[in-house]
């Protein structure tokens, strides 16, 4: 997920780079898990899989965000400084070569650049500097890295995108969508299923406003892996891109999932909420609101009772959200065994009140 960041104060340093001029904490302990075929968990043994958290190996670096996809990584100190990690078949760890980074690589061409935020998308990568400029590299087949007609198919280093300046980023399977410090949203790449948002189904090389929400300031974006989800300073929810097993939330219609929903729309289920942060996942997404609460929906995830119709698309009153909790438990379970899923936001039962919320890929 991608959300307008903090702004820390920095000085200008020689050659360009910027410094916070406040002490330095000690170093922070990050751990990872998960799939790590491709070595892309920062720093843990290669293998298909580490099924317990082990510690991210990075002496002397406070990590202060770290962006996972499905083969590569990348990490974010709190000087600015970007690693990658993973498969780079693409550039997509923003270096020529090797193909394949088994342990953090500093990305020395960004070493002028304070970085602010990172993004890693399925064969793609973005970053934003404290300085709202956009640079994007890996794949770039269908545009994703927003270069505009006639760019190179891979990007093998971090490349800059002639935008106004930008706040954030969300990188999704083949597409970017971007946030301006005007809260505007704009996306690049990729358009099969309308992820980009932009009222058709046509890709675009360079980023394109979605106008049908330029009224509206966006706090947030997280770009699924054909969908994406929004949240509005005012607190609402707002989705478009493939229906798939439910990923946006919206009441599902026959026969029109294969092509998906082009302009965003708000989740209903969700009005009125506040929520303040999103994530997306393959066919799945999740929202945070301002209580601290979390509601997922999407592939995997399965209704506990209760619940309303669908107003709007399909008719009727329009659904009051699931407040049945579902456990963590039952939500990774429910994954792998019953991939329908639901289009209706469901409650997550959690020992305590949430602050962030992130999505993987499947």
């Amino acid at each position: 997920a991608a959300s307008i960041p903090t702004r820390r104060r920095l000085r200008r340093m020689p050659g360009g780079r910027q410094e916070d001029p406040e002490p330095r904490e000690p170093p922070a302990e990050a751990f990872v898990c998960g799939a790590n075929e491709s070595g892309q968990l920062l720093g843990g043994p290669v293998c298909d899989a580490l099924l317990s958290p082990v510690p991210l190996l990075l002496p002397g670096v406070r990590v202060a965000r770290v962006s996972l996809s499905l083969s590569h990584a990348l990490l974010l100190s709190d000087e600015g400084t970007v690693f990658s990690v993973g498969d780079n078949y693409c550039g997509q760890c923003g270096v020529h070569s090797p193909e394949q980074i088994t342990s953090p690589l500093r990305i020395e061409t960004l070493n002028t650049k304070a970085v602010a935020t990172i993004a890693a998308g399925a064969q793609h990568s973005a970053v934003v500097t404290s300085d709202g400029e956009l640079l994007t590299f890996g794949a770039n087949d269908h545009g994703q890295g927003g270069h505009g007609d006639g760019g190179a198919l891979d990007v093998r280093r971090p490349r800059l995108v002639h935008l106004g300046a930008v706040a954030a980023v969300s990188c999704g399977g083949a597409f970017t969508i971007l946030i301006d410090r005007e809260a505007v949203l704009w996306g690049c790449g990729s358009n099969v299923h309308g992820e980009l948002g932009v009222g058709d189904f046509e890709g675009r090389a360079a980023p394109t406003r979605l106008a049908s929400l330029s009224a509206t300031p966006r706090r947030s974006v997280a770009a699924g892996e054909r969908h994406a989800v929004a949240v509005s300073i005012a607190g609402d929810v707002y989705a478009w891109g493939s229906r798939r097993h439910g990923a946006l939330g919206l009441p599902l219609l026959a026969g029109s999932e294969a092509r998906g929903l082009p302009t965003p729309r708000a989740v209903p289920a969700l009005r009125g909420l506040r929520a303040v942060a999103a994530a997306s996942g393959s066919d799945w997404a999740m929202a945070l609101l301002e209580d601290g609460s979390v509601y997922c929906w999407g592939k995997g995830v399965q209704p506990r009772g209760g619940g309303g119709g669908a107003r709007g698309e399909g008719g009727g009153e329009p659904p009051s959200p699931r407040r049945r909790a579902l456990s963590a438990e039952a939500l990774s379970s429910a994954a792998g065994a019953a991939p329908s899923g639901t289009a209706t936001p469901q409650l997550l039962e959690l020992p305590a009140s949430c602050t962030a919320v992130a999505a993987g890929r499947s």
